[in-house]
């Protein structure tokens, strides 16, 4: 769900110049109808005695498309790649050499939706009436010998075609051209340009936000707006640490994840459930928002750490959520569940222990891992503490960022965990992994076990054999969903969306024999469909499921009056 950049933008000290920084200016112009963004870059003022060569960080890994992406690239004096780094490039500097650099290249930018968009999210992209795309991989910057950052004056121009607005995360909302001047500390942001859909600005609590939907469709920002005012006002808080910028929110096309850099969020629009965000978009967003502060303000020390900053992000994203009322309470647990059950069969085929510090918990299952189980790792230290009348694992977090050096490493997090009375836990799971059961932890906050009626998705369809999640049509019932939508029997079903994970228990009073997708249909959202092959042809058919009654859940039922406390922080 969430990138967390770690390439830093002019961090290392000048180059021996007493202070006396280089000038860099970039110009960044985005060419509509060629799809392209050009960037012009001058660096003066440079030291002949200390000669640097530049860098465009492989963040979205450009390399791996190379001149597909870097169409053109044009310098004074002239450079060439590094034949050991293919994201480096070597100046060639001529003898008396005045201290100038002035390089010009063009990348091409992806289709949003594109296969190549899919595979390289990271890289300039386009639409039809805007374009996006993040620094890292954009601005080159100057290096010293052993890949060190030269620190530099920074200045950013951004001319965007007519009419259309410019966000970024370092400068916010400008018309048409905006001029940055950069802090010395900025790091990884977002830029996008385009006609906006939607534009709303607040504060709360000191905290400016500014939200800007460019993704088509309706307008978002005004209830974005609204929705993370909420979120980071209570973060802020509870952490007591309130964000040094702008919180900055972009707003792209329907569904999707969401990318925290430097300034703030771009993120997918959001589904719903009636008129309320969905849980999933809902925890979605205070993920990304959390991230400001774990993974931004705290960034890891050693890159073994996301079952950390991923995992414990998962846990208070759903903390807050609640805590707003984004998310019911009900919700949190029934969320916590699936976490705990996914978590649980990933654990079952592999063999990972959170205290690894090899384990990179990048890709498949140890990811899944990494998220999911280090959730429930979460809350379960969380409901721990708040057993033996601790404040809380918010705590830790107050502490890493009051007290600590702007970081965590695995030392630091034993460390804590052993001086706030966890190191028995500490010991059993986070190093050992020993299974935790998350029904006695949620009773011990405020929830009590229940069987909670749910909905079942009707779409009349019987297969050949029950029970099966594919296979061939035996039946369909001619005035359900799947019958206006066209199937037949004969058909043979190979494919269907949206899906749940969790699929809830069928009671013997349902007696319809169409029983296929009771069950496997996620009721909430949009897009329902099924692909079935008919006579050799692949055929897609669209519904909308039926709703009736007749499932149940084994879950949990919240007792507000007990959960108002743990749903509050009182350090």
């Amino acid at each position: 769900m969430q990138a967390i950049p770690s390439l830093i933008l002019a961090l290392a000290p000048a180059a021996a110049r007493g202070g006396d920084y280089p000038d860099v200016s970039y110009v960044l112009t985005y060419d509509h109808e060629a799809g392209t963004w050009e960037v012009e870059m001058k660096i003066t003022e440079l030291s002949p005695e200390h000669p640097v060569g530049l860098r465009l960080d492989d963040w979205g890994e450009w390399t791996e498309v190379d001149s597909y992406f870097l169409r053109v690239l044009e310098a004074e004096p002239p450079i060439h790649r590094d034949p050991d780094d293919a994201a480096s490039f070597v100046v060639e500097y001529p003898k008396n050499w005045d201290g100038t650099i002035e390089v010009r290249y063009r990348m091409n930018t992806n289709a949003v939706g594109s296969r190549a968009e899919e595979r390289h999210g990271l890289l300039p992209s386009r639409a039809p009436t805007y374009s996006g795309g993040f620094t890292s991989n954009t601005l080159m910057r100057p290096m010293l010998e052993g890949g060190v950052t030269l620190a530099v004056n920074r200045t950013l121009e951004i001319v965007a075609p007519r009419g259309w607005t410019v966000f970024t995360g370092w400068g916010g909302i400008a018309k048409g051209r905006a001029k940055i001047e950069l802090e010395e500390d900025a790091h990884n942001t977002f830029l996008y340009m385009g006609k906006p859909v939607g534009t709303a600005t607040g504060k709360r609590g000191g905290i400016e936000f500014e939200v800007v939907q460019f993704g088509p469709g309706d307008d978002w920002s005004k209830r974005m707006l609204d929705a993370s005012r909420d979120l980071v006002h209570a973060m802020a808080k509870a952490l007591d640490y309130p964000p040094r910028h702008p919180v900055r929110i972009g707003i792209l096309e329907p569904g999707g994840g969401g990318t925290r850099v430097e300034g703030g969020i771009m993120l997918g629009q959001p589904y719903l459930w009636g008129d309320r965000l969905s849980g999933y978009s809902a925890s979605l967003y205070a993920h990304e928002l959390h991230h400001l502060w774990l993974g931004g303000y705290l960034s890891p020390h050693e890159p073994t750490l996301q079952w950390f900053f991923e995992g414990f992000t998962e846990y208070f994203a759903l903390w807050y959520a609640a805590q707003v009322g984004l998310i019911e309470r009900a919700w949190f647990a029934e969320r916590l569940g699936e976490h705990d059950r996914e978590s649980t069969a990933i654990r079952s085929r592999v063999d990972a222990s959170f205290a690894d510090g090899e384990l990179r918990w990048r890709g498949g299952d140890v990811e899944d891992l990494a998220y999911k189980g280090g959730a429930i790792l979460a809350f379960h230290a969380d409901a721990t503490l708040r057993a033996e009348g601790r404040p809380g694992l918010i705590e830790m977090m107050r502490d890493f960022l009051h007290e600590g050096d702007g970081g965590f490493s695995h030392d630091s997090i034993r460390s804590w965990m052993e001086t706030h009375g966890l190191a028995d836990f500490y010991e059993r799971h986070v190093v050992r992994m020993e299974p935790l059961d998350l029904g006695v932890a949620l009773e011990s906050i405020g929830y009590e076990h229940s069987r909670i009626p749910t909905k079942l998705t009707y779409v009349g369809i019987r297969l050949e054999s029950e029970g099966a999640d594919f296979g061939r049509i035996a039946e369909v019932d001619p005035e359900s969903p799947a019958g206006r939508a066209g199937l037949r029997a004969g058909d043979r079903i190979g494919g269907y969306y949206p899906t749940q994970s969790d699929r809830p228990r069928i009671d013997p009073s349902v007696d319809t024999p169409f029983r296929f997708g009771l069950d496997r249909f996620a009721p909430e959202g949009e897009g329902h469909y099924i692909n079935a092959e008919r006579g050799g042809e692949e055929l897609h058919f669209e519904f909308e499921p039926r709703l009736i009654d007749g499932g149940y859940r084994e879950g949990f039922r919240a007792d507000d009056a007990r959960l108002d406390g743990f749903f509050r922080y009182d350090g």
